[in-house]
């Protein structure tokens, strides 16, 4: 099994948890999650690239994601809160316009560093 199928089948197992729980979650775990999503992807990233050259994008991938989980958590803290049904921890509905910018820009920057990282590096 590779380390991205491994990541595959730890995020649905994430995915199945937030399903069933989400209702009983508190806000600032779904933050917590984003950030430990973005480690795994950090880990994987460099674990497939150091093996196999798999799956170079996951790296810049997590760093964006663990950056704009923090960057959410903070800005969270001075939007007001949401509550809805479907929501599982973190929300970002009522993010600051700002947070909503910078982390969409980190994601951009990010496709485009694993990008270029997959056209680069050499396929085993």
């Amino acid at each position: 099994m590779s380390a991205f199928q491994i990541l595959q089948v730890v995020l649905a197992i994430v995915a199945a948890v937030f399903a069933a729980l989400h209702k009983k979650l508190p806000r600032l775990l779904g933050f917590i999650l984003m950030g430990v999503a973005g480690a795994a992807m950090i880990v994987v990233g460099i674990i497939g690239m150091s093996t196999s050259n798999e799956a170079p994008y996951l790296l810049p991938l997590g760093i964006a994601c663990v950056i704009g989980a923090v960057i959410a958590a903070i800005a969270s803290k001075t939007s007001s809160p949401y509550i809805d049904a479907d929501t599982a921890g973190g929300s970002t509905e009522t993010l600051p316009g700002w947070a909503t910018a910078v982390i969409g820009a980190l994601v951009v920057v990010a496709l485009i560093i694993g990008g270029v990282l997959a056209a680069v590096m050499p396929h085993r």
